[in-house]
């Protein structure tokens, strides 16, 4: 594996730096995109690719910040299960390289600021740097927000996860429970582990208290009756401290100890967490756009997360959101690669009308492209010979390292 992967780092670090011409007006200082996205999850890596499958010229802006990051492994991604994220990021790079419309750097969007009643945007990273884009995407994913329990963030991805769809089966059959604050969604979510694993805990931390059972009463008011015939055992003691004993070589196969605070302790295989989560962007809010908080999503978190439309436009028309980001009621990798290809399909047809507009109403020679006072002109890539020197993009980032060399 080691020897796989570093030989592709080796023939292909330059060629993930792609010659992607864009189209600069005369007397505009900014180079202007197609389509500009934000974030380099699996999301805005699909984004990228579908928008380069079309010749949509377009810049990924990666902040390297990922909600999967501490992850172990990809799952349920067909012909990819298993794979390191570090690993999955970088083989989308590399498979992204190809289509030369497409440029891809490391950064961070600072504002987004729509211009003439939205026809195009301009993006401002942290540095300074600026470029305009008829549309942008954004990818930015959420932001676990994790309990201070000492040893908790240790684990988290390593045997402490979310989703049980995503790190489950490699846990099946072993010693379980879920922490999580007594509710409603904490009953349910205990209820689909028994597939997985026989007797699973429900570790509540103190909140297995009168207000919490009266709460879940009215919404289950049978739920004592679905705890008993799952085996589901609520354990209310509060936690101290979680340790992480390494006994071997597998991460999937280390102990935690709990401790708690009257100093008795547990042995788990792995747990799962259900905590709160937020966006980890903040550029929704400077943008204004609508949020809600998802019902019945599956999603325990309780996000507020971006409204989005059936193609996964925002409430700022331009401004798409997909993965985690958005309201469409899932989270997880293949979500985020579907979500985001939508967002292309619709976004592709839009450009293609906004370009038609545009041949309609100005008047469009060899010599000069006029900005019309609406922006309709779209700026297109229509002269492919114009070419910008394009931002580099590290595409053996200081984790893919970190876990090549391990």
């Amino acid at each position: 594996m080691f020897v796989k992967v570093f030989s592709l780092i080796v023939a292909g670090v330059l060629g993930l730096v792609s010659s992607s011409p864009i189209l600069t007006l005369p007397g505009d200082s900014l180079p202007q995109y197609d389509c500009i996205v934000v974030g380099g999850g699996p999301a805005g890596l699909t984004a990228a690719s579908a928008l380069g499958r079309v010749r949509r010229s377009a810049l990924l802006i990666d902040s390297a910040d990922y909600r999967n990051g501490p992850t172990q492994e990809v799952h349920d991604v067909i012909t990819r299960d298993g794979t390191p994220p570090a690993v999955f990021r970088y083989l989308a790079r590399e498979q992204i390289s190809v289509y030369k419309s497409v440029s891809m750097m490391n950064g961070t969007v600072e504002a987004i600021v729509p211009e003439e009643n939205n026809t195009y945007f301009t993006i401002k990273l942290s540095g300074g740097t600026q470029y305009e884009s008829k549309k942008v995407i954004l990818a930015t994913g959420l932001n676990d927000l994790l309990p201070s329990t000492p040893g908790l963030a240790t684990g988290w991805g390593k045997g402490i996860y979310w989703c049980p769809w995503c790190d489950g089966w490699e846990h099946k059959d072993m010693p379980f429970a879920t922490l999580c604050a007594f509710s409603e969604g904490c009953v349910k979510d205990s209820m689909t582990q028994v597939t997985l694993n026989k007797s699973p805990l429900m570790l509540t931390n103190g909140t297995y208290d009168d207000a919490h059972i009266a709460r879940v009463e009215e919404a289950l008011p049978d739920y004592k009756e679905r705890l008993k015939v799952n085996n589901i055992t609520v354990d209310d003691r509060v936690l101290c401290k979680i340790s992480r004993v390494h006994g071997n070589d597998s991460d999937y196969e280390d102990d935690f100890v709990v401790t708690f605070t009257d100093n008795s302790t547990l042995v788990l295989d792995a747990m799962r967490g259900l905590f709160p989560a937020q966006l980890k962007s903040d550029l929704p809010g400077k943008l204004g756009m609508n949020l809600t908080k998802p019902v019945d999503s599956g999603d325990p978190s309780g996000a507020s997360v971006i409204v989005v439309k059936s193609d996964m436009q925002s409430s700022i028309p331009g401004i798409f959101a997909v993965g985690d980001t958005n309201s469409d009621g899932s989270t997880n990798v293949p979500h985020a690669m579907w979500s985001a290809k939508r967002a292309v399909v619709f976004m592709q047809t839009a450009l293609a009308m906004q370009y038609t507009d545009a041949l309609i109403d100005e008047e469009i020679d060899s010599d000069h492209l006029k900005r019309s006072a609406s922006g309709k002109e779209s700026l297109m890539s229509m002269k492919r010979s114009l070419e910008l020197p394009v931002p580099r993009y590290d595409a053996t980032s200081n984790e893919l390292m970190d876990y090549l060399m391990e």
